[in-house]
């Protein structure tokens, strides 16, 4: 876990272990497979819901961060185009 020197603590509630960090790697990486494979992320059917998009971007900033990096400046210019083309699907 000395690859993540900023995770946060656990709690009696929370446990911010390695199976919590696997959980959310496991996630993007279900989320990678999901574009690689051109898969529907914020359709289903007539629905539109851009949260579950909105979620991994948070993980993968929050786990960036607990890892040290920098994310204001390796992260931004993504960051900024993910929110303003889920802004506009929640427009549709």
């Amino acid at each position: 876990m000395k690859v993540f020197p900023k995770k946060p603590k656990s709690t009696p509630s929370v446990q911010h272990n390695q199976k919590w960090i696997f959980r959310e790697l496991s996630n993007i990486n279900n989320f990678r497979n999901r574009l690689a494979h051109h898969e529907p992320i914020c359709f289903k059917g007539v629905i539109k819901d851009t949260g579950y998009a909105r979620n991994i971007h948070q993980s993968i900033f929050e786990l960036l961060n607990y890892m040290n990096v920098d994310t204001a400046s390796v992260f931004s210019h993504f960051s900024d185009q993910v929110i303003a083309v889920c802004d506009e699907i929640d427009k549709l």
